[in-house]
């Protein structure tokens, strides 16, 4: 990509993204690890448990992100980095909606809150585990990972 947005070119240069060749074993083995917390992530609603589907919903969207900046030659050395880096492979090529990617931003607000303050609702809770469910479902086609 030759147009590449000043954000990932300064997570390039400072090291908050890596270029690597692409492994479709590790592409499976992030998505696994996000299927099985987004399975927690439901259980914990079940239980009741807000505050850990909050941050387990979070965790299965920050692996499929991996997933996907793996997919595309990248590693990220930071949670910021990999939002730009998925704004730049997926969504600004067309590939994936800007929706997935607001929620994954929304969904590390809220785990941050929750973890860091405290702060969690079933509302949280419930909106992040929807919005993993659909970024898995989308990741799963993109990755080819069904």
């Amino acid at each position: 990509m030759t147009d590449q947005s000043p954000d990932f070119k300064r997570c390039l240069q400072r090291g908050g993204l890596t270029r690597i060749n692409s492994d479709p074993r590790i592409v499976a083995k992030e998505m696994l690890v996000a299927r099985q917390d987004l399975s927690e992530g439901e259980a914990s609603i079940e239980r009741g448990s807000f505050k850990w589907a909050t941050v387990q919903a979070y965790y299965a969207m920050f692996h499929i992100a991996k997933a996907l900046v793996y997919q595309s030659g990248y590693r990220e050395k930071s949670h910021r980095c990999l939002a730009i880096a998925l704004r730049e492979l997926y969504v600004r090529p067309g590939r994936l909606d800007e929706a997935v990617l607001v929620e994954l931003e929304d969904a590390r607000a809220l785990r941050e809150e929750a973890d860091y303050r405290g702060s969690f609702s079933e509302t949280a809770a419930r909106q992040s585990v929807s919005a993993a469910q659909r970024f898995v479902s989308y990741a799963a086609k993109l990755t080819n990972q069904n």
